[in-house]
């Protein structure tokens, strides 16, 4: 971990950032004492695909995946066992797809 007093972080910010960017920890000190971390921020979480979000229904009971792929991705299709809650998730991950 590197040490900065903030006297010395004021001076030099842009090089402390750049060691953060390197996914360096920063620790500035004030009188001696740590007061405050600089730390790389944390890396946005991927969306989930269509995949995963079908296979999240299945997994909750919600609808039946195809058992086989047929040629060129066409599949005899999804059976759906409980069309409101799906439909349910299905919007609420619409409506999130939209925000962004």
């Amino acid at each position: 971990m590197i040490v900065a007093n903030v006297k010395d972080l004021k001076a030099r910010l842009n090089r402390y950032l750049r060691l953060v960017e390197d996914g360096k920890t920063v620790l500035v000190t004030r009188r001696g004492r740590g007061v405050a971390q600089l730390r790389p921020a944390p890396k946005k979480a991927s969306r989930p695909s269509i995949e995963e979000i079908m296979i999240g229904l299945a997994e909750q009971g919600l609808v039946d995946l195809p058992k086989r792929v047929g040629p060129v991705g066409l599949n005899p299709g999804i059976r759906v066992r409980d069309p409101e809650g799906a439909e349910k998730v299905l919007e609420e991950w619409i409506a999130e797809r939209k925000r962004r």
